[in-house]
């Protein structure tokens, strides 16, 4: 049972979204210190989530003839699972290699109004992006120079437009009142929508693993797509996840998501690659994506191309901002989220400049969400 008002209070705001009920009362949780210092618990929303993964992945389970199951969480480790690529070590070796976590490019900067405004680079070509908006070099410095000539809302108008990762840090309560945050508040956890009733393909008892027979194919990258895929591999799922061969990589992240897949290279836009997807998809139960909204559309598979290839398929979308949302085409990571919402500045109480709380909260936490929608739909 979870007795922690804060964890069953995000177990419960994930149970509400599911088409059918899940049993907190085989879920335990074990206290634990936190690895994050911050007024936001981390650790009991990641346990409350998790939590919620090991209740539908039973439920599922128990329903293929496995024997029922509890489950045991431990505090501390739930909030680790947050950074995983931080304690993630190959030989020895902290398989961050380099320094994109903390370039300039990735900071938080005061503008000429006295807000601030979250950037991150990431990759090289997003970089020399920002780093051209803002005509500045890649030194704290100059960019901070650069953000100082603009109010944040400025700039966050003007790079939204240009497609690029930032965002105005704002409060809880400016968030909640914002446009887009409304638009957010109003949607459950998960987002779950039956569009075809073909039910031709049934998931029959299981000898070893609740999801074993379920083939995933995912296209995705960063952290969110790649974890909820991994999750699912976990519980027994045969999960192909497609790389492109050229294009953004991070190596850290390819290896702390890639644990239990087969992963190939394939130019999804490319004649013979596309037709490559095809085979696979209709052989597959699930898509896992975080390719940008519309990416499917743009290369021939939009909705009703993929339910005449499989109308079994289940469709997992993770992207940073929901659809039918007044950001919904907009490109963010984890730091944009983070400033936006007012986690930035929740987490900042106190202190005399803004700061990221420690942890991945937005991506891994996504991750998790998508992969119990995923598992929710199979049950269904």
């Amino acid at each position: 049972m979870i007795t922690n008002a804060l964890q069953k209070k995000a177990y419960d705001a994930v149970a509400a979204a599911l088409p059918f009920a899940i049993d907190p009362a085989k879920i335990t949780v074990a206290s634990g210190v936190s690895y994050t210092r911050s007024p936001i618990k981390a650790h009991d929303y990641a346990a409350g989530v998790m939590g919620a993964f090991g209740s539908v992945v039973e439920h599922l389970g128990t329903l293929r003839g496995l024997p029922a199951q509890t489950m045991k969480l431990d505090r501390r480790l739930c909030g680790l699972l947050l950074n995983g690529i931080q304690i993630h070590f190959l030989n020895g070796y902290c398989t961050i290699m380099d320094t994109w976590p903390v370039g300039p490019d990735n900071g938080i900067y005061r503008a000429k109004d006295g807000r601030y405004v979250a950037t991150i680079g990431l990759h090289p070509h997003l970089r020399d992006a920002l780093l051209d908006y803002f005509q500045a070099a890649n030194t704290a410095k100059a960019i901070q120079a650069a953000v100082e000539k603009k109010t944040a809302q400025q700039i966050e108008d003007e790079v939204a437009v240009l497609n690029l990762p930032l965002g105005m840090v704002r409060s809880s309560a400016e968030w909640l009142t914002h446009p887009q945050g409304q638009a957010t508040a109003k949607r459950p956890m998960i987002d779950i929508e039956q569009r075809g009733g073909a039910r031709k393909r049934a998931l029959g008892p299981a000898r070893h693993r609740p999801l074993e027979g379920v083939r995933v194919i995912e296209l995705s990258y960063l952290v969110a797509g790649p974890t909820a895929g991994r999750l699912l591999a976990e519980q027994g799922a045969e999960v192909i996840r497609i790389q492109s061969p050229l294009g953004d990589w991070q190596t850290p992240l390819m290896l702390e998501t890639s644990w239990g897949k087969k992963n190939i290279t394939l130019d999804i836009k490319s004649r013979a690659g596309n037709k490559r997807l095809v085979d696979l998809i209709g052989g597959a139960d699930v898509i896992v994506s975080s390719l940008r909204p519309g990416a499917f559309a743009h290369i021939g598979l939009d909705d009703s191309a993929l339910s005449e290839i499989n109308p079994n398929l289940v469709f997992a979308q993770i992207s940073y901002c929901a659809s039918g949302t007044p950001w919904a085409a907009r490109k963010g990571l984890e730091q944009i989220a983070q400033a936006v919402t007012g986690v930035v500045d929740v987490n900042s109480t106190g202190e005399p400049e803004p700061n990221y709380i420690s942890v991945l909260m937005n991506d891994y936490i996504t991750g998790y969400l998508g992969a119990i929608g995923v598992v929710a739909a199979l049950r269904h």
